[in-house]
């Protein structure tokens, strides 16, 4: 009996999408992929959300920035695993800028993906240029560049490439 009605479901449920798929095929102009589907969707919570108006947007690389928070360090776990293996994966220390209030980093191309209610950013700079431990815990102006997340060392959504620091 109980194969009689999964027989039964599977073939409603064909017959079904045979249908939708055949009504969907003339209308092949409106149609998305599912990643311009996340992106509209999240333009659309953004339009919507009070929450997302309310912070500020910023544009990714190569459009230079300032922004300011407190400089803090977080340990992350590093290679071989990134956390899997915690006993053998080696710890990497990172700055962080902590915002006083969350912003939005839009993208107007495909080349990134929007980002709402960045609270935190992982710092890159050039170590010979910006001694960024004498930052530690004060609250700096930077100047930089916003990308994202691309490797098993990016441990925020969105990274800035710090090129000034100002207290």
């Amino acid at each position: 009996m109980k194969s009689v009605f999964v027989t039964l479901i599977i073939i409603v449920a064909v017959a079904i999408s045979t249908s939708c798929n055949s009504s969907s095929t003339n209308e092949t102009a409106n149609t998305t992929t599912s990643d311009d589907t996340a992106s509209n969707q999240q333009a659309a919570e953004k339009d919507a959300s009070p929450a997302y108006s309310n912070q500020p947007d910023y544009p990714y690389e190569p459009a230079e920035v300032k922004i300011s928070g407190k400089i803090t360090t977080e340990i992350f776990f590093g290679p071989p695993g990134f956390g899997e293996n915690p006993e053998t994966d080696k710890k990497e220390e990172q700055y962080l800028l902590v915002l006083d209030k969350p912003i939005n980093v839009i993208t107007k191309d495909d080349s990134n993906e929007s980002k709402y209610k960045i609270s935190k950013i992982q710092l890159l700079y050039n170590k010979d240029a910006v001694d960024m431990a004498k930052y530690s815990g004060s609250t700096v102006l930077l100047t930089g560049t916003f990308f994202s997340a691309h490797t098993g060392h990016h441990h925020t959504e969105i990274l800035m490439d710090v090129t000034k620091v100002e207290r």
